[in-house]
């Protein structure tokens, strides 16, 4: 555990040294005058392809953006987020239907709550004896637990 905190401090100090260091390059490379401050003359903002996020929404490539073409462009990004979210939904809602199966121990169909308690108590039943310990039910540590692979036969390995 000690080694740990250890190394964690010693991640998080590096992390923060590197940022910085990155924080200083980009000050010197913009910096045109050297005075160590980046003006409005020498601020670039980040190239996102030919064009910057505000400028993509410009649908009529006049040059300007009004608030119609910012709404347009919001209402589109908004669309391809919910497209997204329901492939993501999808996803979620196939795997359900997976795990339902081996949920359902008698496969009638539907999930009781004596099937759900009887998953859970088989979960903590570390040893398969059908009995739980004081042990057994200590919290663990992560998904998996601090003692390694979970036994084998435990419902999310099916």
């Amino acid at each position: 555990m000690k080694y740990r905190l250890i190394a964690a401090t010693l991640m998080v100090a590096l992390t923060g040294a590197a940022q910085a260091d990155r924080q200083d390059r980009l000050v010197n490379r913009l910096d045109e005058n050297g005075d160590g401050l980046i003006s409005i003359e020498e601020f670039q903002p980040p190239e996102h392809g030919k064009r910057s996020p505000l400028m993509r929404a410009d649908s009529n490539d006049d040059g300007v953006v009004t608030v119609d073409e910012l709404n347009a462009a919001n209402a589109e990004r908004l669309v391809r987020m919910r497209e997204r979210m329901e492939e993501r939904h999808a996803e979620a809602a196939a795997r359900l239907s997976e795990h339902a199966g081996q949920l359902d121990q008698d496969g009638d169909g539907v999930i009781t709550e004596a099937e759900a308690r009887a998953i859970l108590f088989n979960r903590l039943d570390q040893d398969g004896d059908g009995f739980l310990t004081a042990a057994e039910l200590k919290p663990r540590k992560g998904r998996g637990g601090s003692d390694g692979p979970r036994r084998q036969g435990h419902w999310r390995d099916r």
